[in-house]
């Protein structure tokens, strides 16, 4: 569990810096552009045989609710991922990357609010320190 986590941190800190690369070489709408190209063309083979895998046929019969949360899911995350490439292009990698990181804490009140979830003093002990690191960065 452990390796996989560290694999994901490494994944996801290399992000920002390969996309202020292909930034560097591009607009961020051609760079988002080329982004979903590339998922497109190489998620989908993947997602269709494990969804055919692990349900068969009947797996690919999803319900409208379904469709219509993960539409709003695609939408958000478009709008979010557009304004982190703008957000590159004309910001300093370093801070861009981690002011943003902090995206959890919205999912954490939304979570609360929304689903009715608890939240642990751990868990808002981890916000205040996501609070203070934000206040630090900005300095």
């Amino acid at each position: 569990m452990w390796v996989l986590i560290a694999l994901i941190i490494i994944f996801w800190g290399a992000v920002g810096f390969v996309e202020k690369l292909a930034l560097l070489s591009g607009a961020p709408w051609q760079t988002l552009f080329a982004f979903l190209f590339w998922t497109a063309l190489l998620f989908s083979p993947f997602a269709i045989i494990m969804l055919y895998k692990k349900q068969g046929w009947n797996g690919f019969k999803i319900s409208r609710r379904v469709w219509f949360w993960i539409f709003f899911a695609v939408i958000t995350d478009l709008l979010a991922v557009s304004a982190f490439r703008y957000a590159l292009l004309k910001g300093p990698t370093g801070i861009v990357v981690a002011v943003t990181a902090i995206y959890p804490l919205i999912t954490v009140f939304l979570s609360r609010i929304f689903l009715k979830e608890k939240i642990s003093k751990w868990q808002y002990t981890g916000v205040m320190i996501l609070c203070l690191g934000l206040f630090l960065l900005s300095l």
